[in-house]
């Protein structure tokens, strides 16, 4: 029962993912066909909005697809005190299960920018960000602040989705301790 609960659940992310990058493909693909006579920083626009459009399609498709590992993933190796005295699931195996997939959520937001800053650092010519010459070599210069936004994200979406279950289990810890 629980593992269909969460595997509904990153479906339902993956659709989300889906169709918020369908919108975008058409207007990325077609300003990528039409970009041959344009600037350079305008180029490197493009090309780094087709690329986030084609990572969160590809995200999208690849949650629909391991929904079902991810869901064994996520609900696998419980023990019995997550489960109510019914054997039915408990209060604390659901939350468990929803922060694993809002930990999915932060990863399949951080992993499109995270591309987008790899190109950009590796690639400066198609850089979305401004590029300098710097010791005779051509370098992306990337805010500090996208860097560690995509950091923290990723970081938060491991911990949530890998950790899920001690951060339930911490939460709960201190809310007994609260009410004694």
């Amino acid at each position: 029962m629980n593992k269909e609960i969460v595997t509904i659940a990153i479906r339902l992310l993956a659709l989300f993912a889906i169709f918020w990058g369908l919108p975008s493909l058409a207007p990325a693909v077609s300003a990528y066909i039409y970009s041959a006579n344009i600037d350079p920083l305008s180029k490197a626009a493009i090309h780094a909005n087709l690329i986030a459009t084609a990572c969160t399609l590809i995200l999208g498709f690849l949650l629909w697809l391991f929904s079902s590992f991810l869901s064994k993933l996520i609900t696998t190796d419980l023990s019995s005190q997550w489960l109510a005295e019914s054997g039915e699931l408990s209060l604390e195996r659901i939350q468990a299960a929803a922060v694993s997939v809002l930990g999915v959520a932060f990863l399949y937001f951080a992993i499109p920018n995270a591309m987008l800053i790899s190109v950009s650092y590796f690639f400066p010519t198609i850089n979305i960000y401004a590029y300098a010459v710097i010791k005779g070599s051509l370098r992306a210069e990337i805010p500090l602040r996208d860097v560690i936004k995509v950091a923290s994200q990723l970081i938060l979406g491991f911990w949530f989705f890998l950790g899920s279950r001690g951060i339930v289990t911490l939460a709960g810890a201190r809310e007994n301790r609260n009410q004694k």
